[in-house]
C-alpha cells in the first residue's frame, strides 16, 4: 500500500535518509487525514510537488535540513487548510524565495497566517565535515 493511501494517517514524519529520490510527489486524493507533515533531514530531495486534492486537512507543514530542496513545494498555493509553515536550518537561497511580498514563491503560502523561519542552513560548512553526501 502506497503511504498516501492510509485513510488514518493524521501525522507524519520522514526523516534522516527514510526517503531516497530526487522528486516527491503528493498526488490528488492522497493524505486525506494528514494534519501535520515534517519533512527532515532528507538529502536527496531537490523538488517537490503537491497536486491539487492533496493534502486538504493539512494544518501544520516543518521543512527542516533539507539542504538541496530548491523551492517550496509546486502546488503548495492549493493546500487552503495550512495554518503554520516552519522551515527550519534551509538554505539562504531556499529562504530568500519565500520573503514577504518580494520572493518568487511568496505567492504560494501568502495565504498562510503562521510562517516561521528559523536558523539559515550554511552548505559550505555542513559538506566540510560530510553532511548530505
Amino acid at each position: 500500500m502506497v503511504l498516501e493511501q492510509l485513510l488514518k494517517l493524521r501525522f507524519l514524519t520522514i526523516s534522516d535518509q527514510s526517503y531516497a529520490e530526487k522528486e516527491l510527489v503528493c498526488r490528488a486524493g492522497g493524505f486525506l487525514q494528514l494534519e501535520s507533515l515534517e519533512i527532515d533531514k532528507i538529502d536527496e530531495i531537490e523538488r517537490w510537488v503537491v497536486e491539487e486534492g492533496a493534502m486538504p486537512m493539512l494544518r501544520t507543514l516543518t521543512i527542516s535540513y533539507c539542504g538541496w530542496l530548491e523551492m517550496l513545494p509546486e502546488g503548495l498555493q492549493h493546500v487552503k487548510s495550512l495554518q503554520e509553515l516552519l522551515l527550519k536550518s534551509m538554505r539562504e537561497s531556499f529562504l530568500a524565495r519565500v520573503r514577504e511580498g518580494e520572493g518568487e514563491d511568496w505567492w504560494m503560502v501568502k495565504h498562510i497566517p503562521k510562517i516561521i523561519i528559523q536558523d539559515v542552513l550554511n552548505v559550505q560548512a555542513l559538506a566540510a565535515v560530510g553532511w548530505g553526501n
